[in-house]
C-alpha cells in the first residue's frame, strides 16, 4: 500500500469514527488507551529514547491525555517530566529536542515552572510571566480575547499561547489547534495589531472566509506585489491603493485554517519598506 493510499484509509477510517455508534467509539477508544499504555511503558523503559525520539510523535498522547482530563498521576511520569523541562527550555529560547507544537499542559503546572501562583484573576499571573520572560524576548504582549481565554503572544507572533480558565489547561506554541474558526480570527486580529497591519475577514458563502490586509506603503512598487503573490500561494489578488497595499488572503476553506502562514504572511507585510 502506498503512503496516498494509507493517508486515504486513515481519513476514511477518521470519518468512519466519527459517523460510528457509541458503542464502536467506547471499544476503540479502551483499545487505543490500552495500548498506549503499553507503548507508554515500552517508551519510558529506555531514557535516551523517551527524552529526545519518544515513540508517539512530539509526545503528542501526553497532550491527548492531558487535554481529555486525565489526573497528573495518571501520566507517564517520566514523559511528564521531560515535557515539563521541555517547556522551560522553550520559554528561556534554549534548545529542546522535542517539538512543542500545539503542547498541552495543565494551567497550575505551567505557571508554577515559572514561580508563580495562579490566582482566580489570571492576568495578574499573566503579568508576573510577562516581566520573566521580557529578558528573554523582544516583545511579550498579552490580552484576554475572550470570557475564559487568554492569549500570551511572543516576539509579534512567532510564539503563541493560549490559556483556557475554564478547563485549566494551557496550549503552548499553537500551530492548528486553536479550537474554533472564531478563536483563530480573535488570533490573528491581535497579531495584526502588533504587526501594524490592518485586517478584515470577508465571508462570500458558508465555509469560506477570506482575509483582507491592508498596510501603508511608502512606494506603490509593483516588484513588491509580485514577490509577495511568488511566495504566497494563498494570495489571490493584490494591489496598490492610495498609498496602501492590499493583499486578499484565503483564511478558512471548508474546515482548514493554515494560521501559521497568515502570520507569516502579516508578518512579511508588516516589513516591507
Amino acid at each position: 500500500m502506498t503512503t496516498a493510499e494509507t493517508s486515504g484509509l486513515i481519513a476514511n477510517f477518521i470519518k468512519k469514527i466519527n459517523k460510528g455508534r457509541d458503542a464502536l467509539k467506547a471499544y476503540l477508544a479502551d483499545t487505543l488507551y490500552s495500548s498506549m499504555k503499553i507503548m507508554c511503558k515500552e517508551c519510558q523503559s529506555d531514557r535516551i529514547r523517551c527524552a529526545f525520539e519518544p515513540m508517539c510523535r512530539d509526545r503528542i498522547y501526553l497532550s491527548f491525555l492531558i487535554e481529555s482530563g486525565a489526573k497528573k498521576e495518571d501520566l507517564p511520569q517520566l514523559c511528564f517530566r521531560f515535557r515539563l523541562a521541555e517547556i522551560s527550555k522553550f520559554y528561556e529560547k534554549r534548545p529542546i529536542p522535542v517539538s512543542l507544537n500545539d503542547a498541552k499542559m495543565y494551567l497550575n503546572e505551567f505557571f508554577r515552572l515559572f514561580n508563580i501562583k495562579v490566582t482566580k484573576d489570571i492576568s495578574n499571573a499573566l503579568e508576573a510571566l510577562s516581566k520573566k520572560l521580557e529578558k528573554k524576548w523582544e516583545s511579550v504582549y498579552y490580552q484576554k480575547l475572550r470570557k475564559g481565554l487568554w492569549i500570551l503572544v511572543l516576539d509579534r507572533g512567532d510564539v503563541i499561547t493560549l490559556f483556557d480558565t475554564i478547563r485549566r489547561l494551557v496550549n503552548i506554541n499553537v500551530h492548528e489547534d486553536f479550537g474554533s474558526l472564531d478563536t483563530a480570527i480573535e488570533i490573528l486580529k491581535v497579531i495584526s495589531k502588533l504587526n501594524d497591519v490592518k485586517v478584515d475577514f470577508i465571508i462570500p458563502y458558508k465555509g469560506v472566509v477570506y482575509v483582507k490586509i491592508l498596510r501603508k506603503i511608502g512606494k506603490e512598487d509593483q516588484s513588491i506585489i509580485q514577490k509577495l503573490v511568488s511566495e504566497n500561494d494563498s494570495i489571490l489578488h493584490a494591489t496598490f491603493d492610495n498609498g496602501f497595499l492590499t493583499v486578499y488572503s484565503e483564511f478558512y476553506y471548508w474546515g482548514k485554517v493554515d494560521l501559521r502562514e497568515k502570520i507569516s504572511l502579516l508578518r512579511e507585510i508588516s516589513e516591507l519598506e
